[in-house]
């Protein structure tokens, strides 16, 4: 949770200085975390704020979406690509991920994986390495030594 207000927090400052025009303000920026010390902060709140320029989630969305990797993935070629996916994946579904399969240049290598968004299964990490290995040519190390 503490992640994703700081994102939020990152992509309010950088979406309002890039929209400088609309408010410089810092007491203004700041009143977007003013809230009543005696209730819990609804961050859901925060996010669905109607601010000159739209919603919190309309503002981060105009930012981040310049530069969202779907607008590259598909001009890598020669480049080869590996793309490493989780079957239980909390923010994306399915759909995204075949939209961003299918967008992504040739030679591509796609791997699925039963673990969350972080791709923390030791299999992932054991593919992504014998993929690097493979392509930039490394001397192949064990991942894991073994201890005695």
């Amino acid at each position: 949770m503490r992640t994703r207000l700081a994102l939020l927090t990152v992509a309010f400052f950088v979406a309002t200085t890039v929209r400088s025009q609309t408010t410089t303000d810092f007491q203004s920026l700041a009143r977007l975390f003013d809230y009543d010390a005696k209730q819990p902060l609804d961050l859901q709140d925060k996010i669905i704020e109607e601010f000159p320029d739209g919603t919190l989630h309309d503002i981060y969305c105009d930012v981040v979406g310049q530069v969202d990797a779907i607008h590259f993935v598909g001009h890598a070629a020669p480049i080869p690509l590996l793309l490493q996916f989780a079957n239980y994946e909390q923010y994306f579904d399915k759909i995204s991920m075949q939209h961003y399969i299918g967008t992504a240049s040739d030679p591509k290598k796609v791997l699925f994986y039963d673990t969350g968004h972080d791709l923390n299964d030791f299999q992932a990490l054991e593919d992504r390495y014998e993929w690097l290995v493979n392509q930039i040519h490394l001397r192949r190390e064990p991942i894991l030594q073994e201890t005695k």
